[in-house]
């Protein structure tokens, strides 16, 4: 099988059950917003140093791709009816932020994006996290986006946080701390 079909060279593609639709319609925008997620999340999973101390984050940050993998598929179509998240993988995330926030010393200030590579790379997927629950929300209405899906999105973006937050921990790297410019 060729990698390439050259079936989408006029602008379009299909989604799962043959119909065509624009590459730029909102729905291909939602799903390839998925992907650049996805994407991003490994990218992080390969700039965290791997040792004893980051297999758990590792692991953890692992399956919310398959996760994400479901989603996008979902979205363009591959399932129907229910949707491949549940309450459990909402909870999952929960779990895991509970978990690792008491590995944390406690917020007491804000912080900046960056640190460690790995937990750089984190706060980018937080940030696209975040633009794919603004899209979602927009097209609410639209079939193919299911009660669990802004949810989801949005425990995802707190869980990036603090796996970001963990990355750096683990990493020997400290948070970044926000201080006003305005004194």
């Amino acid at each position: 099988m060729k990698i390439y079909t050259k079936t989408g060279d006029a602008g379009e593609t299909s989604l799962a059950g043959g119909q065509r639709i624009m590459k730029h319609d909102p729905r291909v925008e939602i799903y390839g917003t998925v992907d650049e997620l996805n994407s991003h999340i490994g990218l992080a999973i390969a700039l965290i140093e791997k040792s004893e101390a980051t297999m758990d984050l590792i692991k953890s940050l692992t399956g919310v791709q398959h996760i994400l993998f479901e989603l996008g598929s979902e979205l363009a179509g591959y399932t129907t009816g229910s949707s491949a998240l549940t309450a459990d993988d909402i909870l999952s995330l929960e779990n895991d932020i509970d978990r690792w926030e008491n590995e944390l010393s406690p917020l007491t200030n804000f912080i900046i994006p960056g640190g460690s590579r790995g937990s750089s790379a984190l706060h980018v997927a937080r940030t696209i996290t975040r633009k794919l629950e603004r899209m979602l929300c927009s097209r609410i209405h639209e079939p193919y986006i299911q009660k669990e899906h802004i949810p989801f999105c949005n425990r995802l973006s707190d869980y990036l946080f603090v796996a970001a937050r963990i990355a750096n921990l683990t990493g020997n790297t400290p948070d970044t701390i926000w201080k006003s410019r305005k004194k």
